[in-house]
């Protein structure tokens, strides 16, 4: 799913990725009226699966041209005429992939966007060969204290020794990460070629084969430039990017100390008005005492796979990272009550209510529960006996309802599902999305279901507010990793449940939701001012101090002679 304006006409439109048909783009009449324009723009795409999508301005024309992940065949990019008709290009994507998620960003300061594609697997080596074939002595010899993979396992398979106990990991499809040259054409960056290096500052000599599903641009360390993190699920490690002049060193195994096991979506904010880059990552738990004891874990956390960062630990839960502003993030997931969610994919950040400080909704269920012990054991015992290709579907379907919690500006989340009228009914929903479809100034809400319609979630918060869009030059016109600070009135206090704002800092991303990209419009509240100051810097370092008024909207463009936006 991806939200923008494609046309020009102020109306930020819709455009669904499809897994059996082709893909959908609706335009948005105003009045929440939308129309299928599919046909004529030219963007289906009917002939692979697509899974994300992204509308960003490739080379620099000033329009949205449509980026989409795809599963099984080479990742797209449509350049749009500037009318909303799109015409697909040679982008020089490489390689077909199981691609999910897509982050654009200027990581290397030239003022156009690149590209990180986070891939899953087109088909997982486990689905291929049977129990039977999977046995340690079918799959590998011993040399000494080494086991040597064959093939055709090697090139799916790593294992290793731990005493006498053989631990075995499953590789992904590795990564994709592209340099935009300015017009629109990409690139391919060896990950092994010096780009990317380890926290001692040597390059990484193997492309990571981690199990991505969401890679997130944004400047987690507050120094100006576009960091990189990749949730990965299954058990093998978070990537953490920092960037610095165009190179990722990795974070620190010290930056903090534990992470999700298997992670599915992630998100960033301030989340308690110091002005610093908080972050969370969603996993599985339920927040259910009852499902909690009847979820066990699948195990995949047993081993850091290579690459990996063995110093942190892991756990079968979300994780919040609450900003120290030393370098270091302190996990404050449970006390802050945000450890459990469900089986949550999309995680999103928003200010619903308009009080200044972002809240979480997140985006629940999956087609089969196979973290069901019951199930688990029934398999093992022989009490069920299926095929081994049909093991999955004998788990019971896990619909579950989208859950909200609202932030208390004190560090702490409560749940408010019912009565936001969030969570609708329980479903099995993926991707999560932000726009202000009707041009009221606050940010509504997408969701995409497997095999259901989507949701459309009107956002009706009552309290003042004022709407920004950031401006660029040069090749990233949307001003994509731009820094946006609303300063709170004297005395404001956090948490206090006042009408007194905090500060509020927002930056401007392209894509890294869950399958998902929002349009990269901002909302800040109010409080019970009628006027404030806001801040903008843009990437280049350039900033700009303008008056805003409640209750307006506000496009802002960079200051004179400042050509990379």
């Amino acid at each position: 799913m991806a939200l923008g304006d494609v046309d020009g006409d102020g109306w930020v439109d819709l455009y669904l990725c499809m897994l059996d048909r082709p893909n959908v783009l609706y335009r948005n009449l105003g009045g929440w009226r939308f129309e299928d324009v599919t046909e004529r723009s030219g963007a289906g795409l009917g002939d692979r699966l697509s899974r994300g999508a992204v509308l960003a301005d490739a080379e620099g024309d000033g329009d949205l041209d449509l980026f989409v992940a795809v599963h099984g065949g080479t990742n797209a990019l449509l350049l749009n005429d500037g009318s909303g008709v799109f015409e697909e290009v040679d982008a020089g994507f490489e390689g077909e992939w199981g691609s999910s998620t897509l982050a654009l960003a200027d990581t290397d300061g030239d003022g156009d966007l690149d590209a990180y594609f986070a891939n899953y697997k087109t088909v997982q080596a486990d689905d291929l060969f049977s129990p039977a074939e999977r046995s340690p002595r079918e799959m590998a010899d011993r040399v000494g204290d080494e086991l040597i993979v064959r093939p055709p396992y090697d090139r799916h398979y790593r294992m290793r020794l731990d005493g006498e106990r053989v631990l075995r990991f499953e590789l992904a499809d590795p990564d994709e990460f592209y340099l935009n040259d300015g017009s629109g054409r990409f690139e391919p960056v060896d990950p092994g070629g010096g780009a990317f290096r380890s926290e001692d500052g040597e390059p990484v000599a193997d492309v990571p084969r981690a199990w991505g599903l969401v890679a997130r641009f944004f400047d987690a360390d507050d120094d100006g430039d576009a960091d990189l993190f990749v949730a990965n699920d299954l058990g093998s490690r978070d990537e953490f990017w920092l960037n610095e002049g165009g190179v990722f060193t990795a974070a620190s195994g010290l930056a903090f100390r534990t992470e999700s096991a298997s992670s599915m979506g992630v998100d960033f904010s301030d989340i308690d008005g110091d002005g610093d880059t908080d972050f969370v990552t969603t996993e599985m738990l339920s927040p259910d005492p009852v499902r909690r004891r009847e979820q066990v874990a699948l195990g995949a956390a047993g081993w850091t796979p290579p690459g990996g960062h063995g110093t942190r630990a892991s756990a079968d839960r979300n994780t919040l990272q609450l900003n120290r502003g030393d370098g270091t993030w302190a996990e404050t997931a449970r006390a802050a009550g945000l450890d459990a969610s469900e089986w949550t994919w999309g995680a999103m950040f928003l200010d619903v209510e308009l009080d200044g400080y972002e809240d979480l909704l997140v985006t629940n269920g999956h087609g089969w529960d196979p973290l069901d012990g019951d199930t688990q054991e029934a398999l093992r015992t022989g009490r069920i006996q299926v095929d081994w290709r049909e093991e999955l579907g004998v788990f019971p379907p896990l619909r579950l309802r989208n859950l909200a919690f609202r932030n208390l500006g004190d560090g702490a989340f409560v749940d408010m599902t019912r009565s936001w009228g969030y969570g609708t009914e329980p479903d099995v929903s993926h991707g999560i999305a932000a726009a202000d479809f009707d041009r009221d100034g606050d940010r509504d809400v997408v969701i995409t279901r497997l095999d259901e319609p989507p949701l459309i979630l009107r956002n009706d918060a009552g309290r003042a507010r004022v709407a920004l869009r950031v401006l660029g030059r040069g090749g990233n016109t949307q001003a994509i990793g731009a820094r946006v600070t609303l300063a709170g009135p004297p005395g404001a206090v956090a948490g206090t449940g006042s009408d007194t704002v905090p500060l509020q800092v927002r930056q401007v991303t392209s894509g890294g939701m869950y399958l998902s990209g929002s349009d990269p419009g901002l909302a800040f509240a109010m409080g019970d001012r009628e006027a404030a100051e806001a801040t903008i810097v843009w990437p280049s370092g350039r900033s700009r101090t303008v008056r805003v008024l409640a209750n307006h909207a506000y496009e802002v463009g960079p200051p004179p002679g400042d050509g990379a936006g």
